[in-house]
């Protein structure tokens, strides 16, 4: 007799007289990753969104190697550069996998002096180039535990930004497209960026770690009468 999915993650197996229990099946099978694509906008879910405080699923091999899947990181990458913003997790879209992905561009560069910043201060927050990258299942580990607090936004909580201490170097690890091991290690603002998005995997944002008087509203400047 077949069992269902949802059967068969009820049902243990016994082994030398102890119970283990059946890994649940994940809910993010390609089909429903299918039903998702289909759907969805290009729009980012915001805070308030369940979806952004559950911890992220690890992602299964047959998972990555599927169409599907491909095409949620196409969709991560097209909601990223719609917004002009670094990065970007699976949850943002609505994907409760653990995965990220990140790319600084000389567009980006551009951007920044558009809206005043000069070149010195571009070196002092750490901005550099990053080619576009996604990490799998990725872990960090800490290299230069010197914290540097600079302010940063989240497409998740539109129109606000905070002031918030990050490791300065870090090592990221995790699986690429290909499902193949990958270490990455950076530091300055790149290193920030992949700390913001693996926060988002485990359910956080970056207004648990901000220090809380530095919250704003970006525009609050269009709110004072002249």
């Amino acid at each position: 007799m077949a069992l269902s999915t949802s059967k068969l993650a009820k049902l243990g197996s016994y082994h030398g007289g102890i119970c283990i229990k059946c890994r649940q099946v994940s809910k993010w099978l390609p089909s429903s990753l299918r039903t998702l694509l289909n759907m969805d906008s290009l729009q980012t879910r915001q805070i308030g969104d369940p979806i952004l405080r559950q911890e992220a699923e690890i992602v299964d091999i047959t998972t990555i190697h599927s169409p599907e899947f491909k095409q949620m990181v196409e969709r991560m990458f097209k909601v990223m550069r719609k917004a002009d913003a670094y990065g970007i997790s699976a949850p943002q879209i609505g994907v409760g996998l653990r995965v990220i992905a990140v790319e600084f561009t000389g567009k980006n560069f551009k951007d920044l002096k558009t809206r005043g910043m000069n070149d010195k201060e571009i070196k002092r927050l750490g901005f550099s180039l990053v080619t576009p990258r996604v990490f799998i299942n990725p872990e960090y580990r800490v290299i230069d535990s010197t914290l540097l607090a600079f302010r940063e936004g989240c497409l998740s909580v539109e129109g606000y930004s905070a002031i918030v201490p990050r490791a300065k170097e870090i090592e990221v690890s995790g699986l690429d497209m290909e499902a193949r091991p990958i270490t990455w290690r950076t530091m300055g603002w790149p290193a920030r960026m992949v700390q913001h998005e693996v926060e988002h995997l485990k359910g956080n944002l970056f207004v648990d770690s901000m220090l809380y008087k530095s919250f704003m509203k970006n525009d609050w400047r269009k709110y004072i009468k002249k």
